[in-house]
């Protein structure tokens, strides 16, 4: 028994050892094909000689044991060889048959990793960006309007005063007057005829009082002294607040300039 179980052993320990379910299902198949163990047929053994004759009862159970076992083991050979061939073609068929994975996948998932794992630098300066708003230009501000100071002068009067207007006869009466003072030396009775011509045109003018100043000059140049203080005392008495020009006395050492009643020394 000991030789019958090492040569099992070798035979089922062959090079391609079948899987434990190949095993199962080619003992299971022996067991239903040749059932239980029985005497050798007459043909001889596997190889076809004749088995070795046996003394007794015991040699006759042994002998058949082993025929029995050796058949097994050709059979199990036969079908392990078989079922391995069959295993491996199956095996390279579905290999060679499975469609092998798409690099896309692959690329998908290293970059769905990569942007759930760690974000890229672009998605995050592009999220800087949106978050920081832009610059806001603020308007120009307009110039403040010149506010001119306000004055107490009423809303119809000038903002400037206006220069008071040259009196029109004016002129005229400062050329009377002038050309009555450049003939006094040379011609004091035509210098009194510019002076009468002065009073007739503008009596009362602007240059009345320089008039009559010069008027009682020259009557004293004359020596009309009766004259001169007559014309003295008619300015005094018309213009009692204004009196005549201390030099029209000059020419009349005798008369005083004073009011209408006085009389000349």
């Amino acid at each position: 028994m000991h030789e019958l179980d090492e040569f099992i052993r070798r035979a089922l320990s062959a090079r391609d050892d079948p899987p434990p379910e190949a095993e199962a299902e080619v003992l299971a198949r022996l067991r239903a094909t040749l059932g239980p163990p029985g005497p050798p047929e007459d043909g001889g053994g596997i190889d076809g000689t004749q088995p070795p004759p046996a003394s007794g009862a015991a040699a006759s159970n042994s002998a058949a044991q082993a025929w029995w076992v050796a058949k097994s083991v050709a059979a199990t050979l036969a079908l392990t060889a078989t079922g391995l061939l069959a295993l491996r073609a199956g095996a390279v068929a579905s290999h060679a048959l499975a469609p092998s994975p798409a690099p896309v996948a692959e690329s998908a998932g290293e970059s769905s990793t990569s942007s759930a794992g760690e974000p890229s630098s672009a998605p995050r300066r592009a999220q800087t960006q949106s978050a920081t708003p832009p610059p806001t230009e603020l308007p120009a501000r307009a110039p403040a309007p010149l506010v001119e100071p306000r004055t107490d002068t009423p809303d119809n009067a000038p903002a400037h005063p206006a220069m008071p207007k040259a009196h029109p006869s004016i002129a005229q009466e400062l050329a009377l007057l002038d050309e009555a003072e450049r003939l006094r030396a040379a011609n004091p009775a035509q210098a009194l005829a510019k002076l009468e011509e002065h009073r007739r045109r503008f009596t009362t003018g602007v240059l009345a009082r320089e008039r009559e100043s010069l008027r009682v000059s020259l009557l004293c140049q004359l020596d009309r002294a009766a004259d001169a203080d007559a014309a003295r005392r008619a300015w005094a008495s018309a213009n009692p607040s204004t009196p005549l020009s201390p030099k029209a006395l000059d020419e009349c050492p005798g008369m005083k300039i004073g009011a209408a009643g006085d009389e000349p020394r």
